[in-house]
């Protein structure tokens, strides 16, 4: 099973809010319009981009691994660098360089850099995640993404997050650009997508017309929407067992494609 789709995110959270004592870019019109050849993969990585497979959240899973001896001897080596010390304060900032951490048996290990870096500490707290080559699931990240925290909210906001996978045997290469934004509520209980998402050159907007329950490791209740701004969209609803992606060729026509994907074979 894997890891609750929260907590990598509480770990941050916990870091921000121990201190205590936005939004993506625009992005460009779509290059490829959403159609039955590309809405399935479309809404996969969507979807995986807000649960527990999404290569963040297995980045802020090194965190909290590397702090055990679970990820194998030396998963990882922390560097500090505190501006103003004692305690955390404005500036500070922790770098982490995974060394073939190992976040679940018969996986791909993880490897190379993530630095933390506190922009505001406080009621409002706020730190920039910036990866450098960092590699999960055969992915390979580079950019940054803000997570913030509040009383009553966490948001973590991609800033141009680019993924990389190159292309392996009847596997095209792929690369995706985060610019989206996930609000957590309720204890992380609950979630609420906006902003958009490039992928392979096509840029989609994202909503949730429902917001999302978390379970697990995956949603298991709400609804996602991805439009590629030409009236074309893909409506996506979250099950315990999986998801169903809707294709509709105009803002009038009916369902013109479904398909459906069980957690278990992601």
């Amino acid at each position: 099973m894997k890891q609750r789709l929260a907590i990598p995110l509480a770990v941050a959270s916990s870091v921000l809010l121990t201190a205590c004592g936005g939004g993506g870019g625009d992005d460009p019109p779509p290059v490829t319009p959403l159609r039955a050849e590309n809405y399935t993969d479309v809404s996969l990585q969507v979807v995986s981009s807000v649960t527990a497979t999404g290569p963040v959240f297995d980045a802020l899973a090194v965190v909290a691994l590397a702090t055990s001896d679970a990820g194998g001897p030396s998963c990882a080596t922390f560097t500090a660098t505190d501006v103003a010390p004692p305690g955390l304060s404005q500036g500070d900032s922790f770098a982490v360089v995974a060394k073939e951490c190992v976040l679940r048996p018969g996986e791909l290990p993880v490897n190379g850099g993530l630095t933390f870096t506190f922009n505001a500490v406080g009621t409002n707290s706020a730190v920039t995640m910036q990866f450098t080559e960092f590699t999960t699931a055969g992915l390979t990240l580079n950019g940054a993404a803000l997570l913030s925290v509040n009383s009553t909210t966490t948001t973590l906001a991609y800033q141009g997050l680019t993924a990389v996978k190159p292309a392996s045997a009847g596997t095209p290469a792929r690369t995706v650009v985060y610019n989206h934004t996930m609000a957590f509520f309720d204890s992380f209980q609950t979630a609420r997508v906006t902003g958009g998402m490039v992928v392979n050159g096509s840029a989609y907007q994202l909503s949730t017309p429902e917001d999302l329950t978390l379970g697990r490791a995956y949603p298991e209740d709400g609804r996602l929407l991805i439009s590629d701004g030409r009236g074309a969209r893909v409506r996506v609803t979250m099950s315990e067992t999986g998801f169903t992606s809707e294709l509709f060729l105009s803002l009038t026509s009916p369902v013109a494609a479904t398909v459906t994907r069980l957690w278990s074979a992601l």
